[in-house]
């Protein structure tokens, strides 16, 4: 048996060194591809409440489709509960905290921050709670943003506010044309929460939208009729249900 020269045995040997240089570069870029595609993982969600795309501020003057009677909004604010980024059926993320009162006065109360849980490293949809679950209704006024001095919670009975808004617009004929909405409810027949699921496409995107257009929530405010809700019933859980299906994820 010949032993081969050594000029075959060097091309094998730096065939074999190509070889297992090109596993490495492979090896290498999938590396990166994982630890680019980690860094641009959504780090908070952000609650935007707006107006034509547009952000809106307290006591500015708001049109609407109703006629040339302006809207001026005083107070904004709802919850949202059990934020969570999903792959199918898999959460790969949580935000933080459980509960988050939303208040379109306080920039910081419109974001949350994102726990990457385990390697889920994509996503297809976000789900979250419009509103305070009946659990932790029950448990009582609690701390934090939940904290009764926040204006959101009626009584034990009746328990949290899971959405309010209120203002002024001459449409309403209560006295100083203001219009009061706080929705909630927590005890059948008027369990107001309402449980809301939105596609959203990995973009590699570091903050992900969640927006609620006004535009599209005061056509369903009766201003001449129903201008104040405040308790739970039957008309609360309704407006509950429309304003959950106003929630879009901006692109």
């Amino acid at each position: 048996m010949h032993s081969p020269s050594p000029q075959k045995a060097n091309r094998k040997s730096i065939s074999s060194w190509k070889g297992q240089f090109l596993i490495l570069l492979c090896i290498l870029a999938h590396v990166a591809a994982l630890q680019a595609q980690g860094d641009a993982f959504p780090r908070s969600i952000l609650f935007a409440t707006t107006y034509d795309g547009a952000n809106i501020q307290i006591d500015s003057e708001i049109e609407t489709p109703l006629g040339p009677d302006k809207v001026v909004l005083e107070r904004f604010r709802y919850y949202v509960s059990d934020v969570e980024l999903l792959q199918d059926d898999r959460v790969v993320a949580r935000a933080l905290p459980q509960h988050r009162l939303v208040d379109i006065e306080s920039a910081e109360s419109q974001v949350m921050s994102l726990e990457i849980l385990g390697q889920g490293k994509s996503y297809n949809h976000l789900r979250f709670k419009l509103g305070v679950d009946s659990l932790t209704n029950v448990s009582g006024a609690l701390g934090g943003d939940l904290d009764p001095t926040l204006g959101m919670y009626w009584a034990w009975q009746s328990g949290y506010v899971n959405f309010k808004i209120e203002g002024t617009t001459p449409l309403c004929p209560a006295r100083n044309h203001r219009f009061q909405y706080h929705l909630g409810g927590y005890q059948k027949p008027f369990y107001a929460l309402q449980a809301i699921d939105l596609p959203v496409e990995y973009v590699g995107q570091a903050q992900i939208v969640v927006r609620l257009p006004i535009e599209k929530l005061l056509p369903a405010l009766n201003f001449q009729q129903d201008y104040e809700v405040m308790s739970p019933n039957a008309k609360a859980v309704e407006l509950s249900r429309t304003i959950g299906g106003l929630f879009e994820i901006a692109k």
